[in-house]
Order: structure tokens, then sequence, then C-alpha cells
């Protein structure tokens, strides 16, 4: 996981509006003022539902990206996972995608939780897999692996015993 610099985030956010993807913008999010971008799934086609994002650590400057595959309901939720994660956190803060997780499940509607829970299960399973097959290009590392599998294994026992996991 890597932090960007301010122009690496500006550029970003220039790529989105010039390509016209479309800002979405949540004035109480979790608390939270919080805006995302719409991206077409081909954008990053190897990884489903997946999540961009650029951001600065000292000025707190984000974009964040969320694949049109994700459905809508549930797109502003997978924003704020990243954006807990990534703004709130610090970057190499042990446990943060968990913690991410965490915050998300206090804020999301109850009927919503199991179809964002498996689709965040599948989206952490599939980066793992793309990691262990190219870790030069994801650069998880160990610890980004481990923080996968952790987070993996709390939101499985978030939806509780009626999904069997082969």
């Amino acid at each position: 996981m890597i932090d960007h610099t301010i122009q690496q985030v500006e550029d970003q956010r220039k790529e989105f509006v010039k390509r016209k993807y479309q800002l979405h913008v949540h004035t109480n999010l979790g608390g939270r003022l919080l805006s995302y971008y719409i991206v077409p799934q081909d954008y990053y086609s190897p990884l489903p539902d997946f999540i961009i994002r650029a951001t600065n650590n000292s000025t707190k400057n984000y974009v964040i990206g969320v694949s049109d595959s994700v459905p809508q309901e549930l797109r502003p939720f997978f924003a704020l996972a990243e954006y807990v994660e990534f703004v709130e956190m610090r970057l190499r803060q042990r446990g943060r995608v968990m913690a991410a997780e965490e915050e998300i499940m206090k804020v999301i509607p109850t009927y919503l939780r199991s179809a964002y829970i498996e689709r965040k299960i599948r989206l952490y399973e599939k980066e793992l897999e793309l990691d262990r097959k190219d870790p030069d290009v994801y650069l998880l590392g160990e610890e980004g692996r481990e923080e996968f599998s952790d987070t993996i294994n709390f939101l499985r026992r978030r939806l509780g015993p009626e999904i069997c996991w082969e």
C-alpha cells in the first residue's frame, strides 16, 4: 500500500474528470462528507468490484473510484471503507483494513450487510490471488496479505453460519 504525492492525487482526479466519470457526494455517510467517482469495470478488469484510490497521508487529500460493477446501493460503503482505511487511519497502521470494515458494519443498513460482505470477501480474495501471482504489481507485502486474510475471516464471522465457505 503506497502513499501518493499531492500531484499523483490531482492527476488521478483530473483523469476521472477528463473521462467524465460521475462524481457522487454523500454529506452524511457515517457522519462524514465523502466523495467518490463511479469507474467502469473495464478500467481494471482483472479485479471485479474494484476500488481505486489515490491518497496523500500528510494532506488527507484523496480520490476514490468505485467500479460500476458494484451495485449502486453498496457503492457508498465500498468508498467509505477505503476512505476510513486510507484517509482517517495511518497508512502503516496495523489492523486498519479490519478497522475500516468494522466501521462499515456500524453504519451499513442491515438489509445490505450480507451483500456487502459477500462482495468484499470476493474482492479481498481476488486481490490476494493477484498479489500472489504478481507481487511486484499489487504490492500488498506480507503485512497487507495478513491484513486481508484477517479481514476476510472477520467478514465471514459477520455473515454467520448460514454461509458455507469451501
